[in-house]
């Protein structure tokens, strides 16, 4: 808040600086410091691992309506403006059985504007004026897309337009500004801190009280009577018990986190009666990161009832391991190595762990690419994503190179969050590795885009990001020049797949291949089944061409274009 040529000092905790200096005259500014913003989105990303991405905050935020009375208060440093304490803590409060991953992350968003919220009452009890206008130079949590939540004050001044600018460039600090403030950013700043009173009670006349708005709302009157009773809220999928009966013929499961809407469901009896099965597939919904005794109970049902025979095991593979290994009487190598599971299965009496994705990701490899491709080549493998089926994928071709079979002259692997990266180094290292693997940190697409432009003529690029499925988009930009001949394989069969469309648009000039992920769902879905009843199920040829007509004759009745 531009002050003019002369320093003033704020009453209600602001700070006093300098806002620019042109020909020799200084003008002065108030203002608001807020130690935490962007970082409390990436504490929720590196420490508490509730989002995958810093943009995911966003997405889950909007999936409920309000935080359901949870605030967080983010003073991991302490607390700046208006408050100035370095003594305070940070804090979680207002949980309740019914508080989920999505009501945190909205309340940890919200801590944001409240803190905002706060400098600009008091930025209004100093100036005595109302703020008409709020831009904001780069609304970003901690990443480096844009993110568009848009929190809703609770206050007198709700109708105060806001404009949320993207800039073109990244600007040197990312704060929001009172618009037409005269506030100005410099490389310099001189500071001194107010000697007046805080924000908590402000001494000006005809001034109303900038009490913080982050605070709870005030108790109901004497009527007993809530002035802003809370919305009704259907129970949360934690608060729904897994319903578990003992089946009545041979069973598979799906453990998933929303199982019906997948494909599988209407492909498994087609399959079952092709390959002689009497046999019927269920699926169990859990939420993601779900109570540790709800993963007990899955396993330990799975074990005690006679007529369910196993499951397959998307996103849960490694809590289930960490909630209930002592469940199971062994598990496959690959499982004791990457201590995640995607398969369960019976022995007699027993009850076993699989990893599987190594092998299908292996098996879907060598049905795109000729057995010899690799040989007298230079080709490269770039893996767009280092999450699991990226690791699986390196994990067989270490198998390979063990065995003497040749691979990649160089595989480079890129992800946005470092952390995953080092826990790929690591399990690379454990395992005795030699693959010549460069690990790249990818802050935007324009870094893969690098990546993929430098690859080799031939290089085999896959998309494992989950981008155009789990979340629309591409990890490319449109302005991405793939490598003569290269091969453009996306793990994705379905959804907006946008990384194969900027495949496709150079196929006529660059000779790209293009493929989906077609091959990895029907490897990974019939490795768990012969797993599970212990069969035989061809892994090519024309039994195993057969099953994949008919999940495709399946999928496309269901789902006609």
């Amino acid at each position: 808040m531009n002050t003019g040529d002369t320093p003033v000092s704020s009453a209600n905790g602001m700070l006093t600086t300098i806002a620019w200096g042109i020909g020799g005259k200084v003008e002065y500014a108030l203002e608001g410091l807020i130690f935490v913003a962007a970082a409390s989105i990436q504490w929720l990303r590196d420490e508490l691992r509730v989002i995958y991405d810093s943009a995911d905050s966003e997405y889950a935020a909007m999936r409920v309506p309000d935080s359901g009375g949870v605030y967080v208060v983010p003073a991991f440093t302490g607390l700046a403006a208006p408050y100035w304490d370095p003594y305070a803590r940070g804090a979680i409060l207002g949980l309740t059985r019914g508080s989920s991953r999505n009501h945190i992350i909205r309340a940890t968003l919200e801590s944001i504007a409240f803190q905002i919220k706060d400098v600009i009452n008091c930025m209004e009890a100093d100036a005595g004026l109302p703020v008409s206008e709020i831009r904001s130079m780069a609304a970003r949590c901690g990443t480096t897309s844009s993110c568009s939540f848009r929190p809703t004050w609770s206050t007198s001044r709700s109708s105060v337009p806001a404009r949320w600018n993207r800039p073109r460039a990244e600007p040197r600090f990312s704060r929001a500004w009172p618009a037409d403030s005269g506030t100005a950013r410099t490389n310099s700043v001189t500071r001194s801190h107010s000697t007046g009173p805080l924000c908590r009670t402000c001494p000006k006349k005809n001034v109303p009280p900038c009490t913080p708005a982050g605070r709870r709302p005030s108790p109901a009157p004497a009527t007993g009577k809530s002035t802003n009773p809370p919305p009704h809220r259907p129970p949360t999928s934690r608060e729904r018990p897994v319903t578990l009966l003992p089946a009545v013929e041979p069973t598979m499961y799906f453990i998933g986190v929303t199982t019906n809407k997948s494909s599988i469901m209407k492909v498994f009896p087609a399959w079952a009666k092709e390959l002689g099965l009497n046999a019927t597939l269920k699926g169990i919904d859990l939420p993601l990161g779900a109570p540790r005794e709800a993963y007990r109970e899955v396993v330990g049902f799975l074990k005690s009832d006679p007529m369910s025979l196993g499951a397959l095991v998307t996103t849960h593979k490694l809590d289930i391991v960490s909630a209930a290994r002592d469940l199971f009487d062994d598990f496959g190598p690959d499982a004791q190595l990457l201590h995640e599971i995607s398969s369960i299965s019976k022995r007699s009496a027993h009850l076993w762990g699989n990893a599987m994705d190594a092998v299908t990701s292996g098996l879907s490899l060598e049905a795109i690419l000729p057995g010899s491709y690799w040989e007298n080549s230079s080709a490269d493998l770039v893996l767009l994503g280092a999450g699991g089926s990226s690791l699986a994928l390196t994990l067989y071709l270490h198998k390979r190179a063990a065995a003497g079979l040749p691979g990649p002259k160089k595989i480079i692997v890129t992800n946005r969050r470092s952390l995953r990266l080092e826990e790929m180094r690591e399990m690379h290292v454990r395992i005795g590795s030699t693959l010549p693997i460069t690990y790249v940190q990818a802050t935007d697409e324009s870094t893969n885009d690098d990546v993929v432009a430098n690859a080799s003529p031939g290089s085999l690029i896959i998309n494992a990001t989950g981008l155009g499925k789990d979340r629309p988009g591409s990890p490319l930009t449109d302005g991405v020049t793939f490598p003569q001949g290269a091969i453009a394989w996306d793990f994705n069969y379905r959804g907006d797949l946008v990384f194969l469309d900027q495949a496709r648009a150079q196929q006529p000039e660059l000779e790209v291949q293009v493929e989906d992920g077609w091959v990895y769902f029907i490897h990974g879905w019939t490795r768990v089944i012969a797993d599970v009843f212990n069969i035989d199920i061809p892994t090519r040829g024309a039994a195993f061409d057969r099953l994949s007509n008919i999940a495709q004759t399946v999928s496309q009745k269901e789902n006609p274009s």
